[in-house]
C-alpha cells in the first residue's frame, strides 16, 4: 500500500511531466522506470530525512520557482536524483547518485544529462559557482536551513537518526559542517536569500551553540 509521501511525490511528478509534455520525448517504460527508482531509493529504510518528504518538499519549491530556469527539466531531475544513493557517512553518495542518474537518464533528449550529473556532484560542498541553474538548484536543496523552527529541529532530529552509528561524534561532525556554511552568502540568489535567508542564519547559529554546548558537556562528564 503506498504511503502518503508516495503519493504526494506521484502527483508532483507526473504534474510536472505535464507541464513540460515530457511524454513527448520519453516512453511509458522510460518514465515509470524512474519513478520506480526514485520510490524505492527514498523508501529505504535507513533514511529519516533524505527520504521522499525531502524530495516532496525540493518539488514543491522547485514548482513555485521553475520560471526562474533556463532549463527547467535539468533541475528537476537533479532534484529527483541527488540523494538517490545515501549511505550515511559514505563519502562517495553523490558520485554514486551522478552514476546512477546517468544510468537511467543518459539518453533522455528532454535534458542535458552532463549538466545533470554535475549538479548532483556538485552536492558535496554546495559551492555557489556560476551556472544559473546550478544555483537554483542548490538554493532548493538548501532551503531547509531556513526552514520554520519546528520543521528544522525536525530535519536535524532526522540527520541524527540518520547517523545513529555514528552519534558518538556526530556533534563534532555537525558544527564541522554548520560552520563552513558562509552566513552571508547561503543562498545564491536573491530569491531565496529574501526568503530564507534571515531564518537560516539564525537556524545555524542556533544549532551551532546548541552543538558546542553538548560537546562541552561530554568533555566535563
Amino acid at each position: 500500500m503506498a504511503g502518503k509521501f508516495d503519493i504526494k511525490f506521484k502527483n508532483r511528478f507526473y504534474k510536472i511531466l505535464k507541464m513540460y509534455n515530457v511524454s513527448d520525448y520519453l516512453s511509458p517504460k522510460q518514465i515509470k522506470d524512474v519513478e520506480t527508482i526514485v520510490l524505492r531509493s527514498y523508501n529505504d529504510g535507513q533514511r529519516f530525512y533524505h527520504t521522499l518528504e525531502h524530495i516532496n518538499e525540493c518539488l514543491d519549491i522547485f514548482i513555485k520557482v521553475r520560471h526562474m530556469c533556463h532549463h527547467p527539466l535539468n533541475v528537476f531531475f537533479a532534484i529527483l536524483f541527488h540523494d538517490i544513493v545515501y549511505v550515511p557517512g559514505a563519502s562517495d553518495n553523490e558520485v554514486k547518485s551522478s552514476q546512477l542518474m546517468w544510468e537511467y537518464c543518459e539518453k533522455f533528449d528532454c535534458i542535458d544529462a552532463i549538466a545533470v550529473y554535475n549538479y548532483i556532484e556538485l552536492t558535496k560542498e554546495h559551492k555557489i559557482g556560476h551556472d544559473h541553474d546550478w544555483k537554483i538548484f542548490r538554493d532548493i536543496d538548501m532551503s531547509i536551513l531556513g526552514a520554520n523552527g519546528r520543521r528544522f529541529m525536525a530535519y536535524d532530529n532526522a540527520l541524527q537518526f540518520e547517523y545513529f552509528h555514528y552519534i558518538e561524534v556526530f556533534p563534532e561532525k555537525r558544527v564541522e559542517f554548520l560552520e563552513s556554511v558562509d552566513l552571508e552568502n547561503i543562498y545564491a540568489t536573491e530569491y531565496f536569500d529574501n526568503r530564507y535567508g534571515e531564518k537560516a542564519r539564525r537556524n545555524v547559529k542556533l544549532l551551532i551553540n546548541h552543538y558546542k554546548d553538548v560537546i562541552d558537556r561530554r568533555k566535563k562528564d
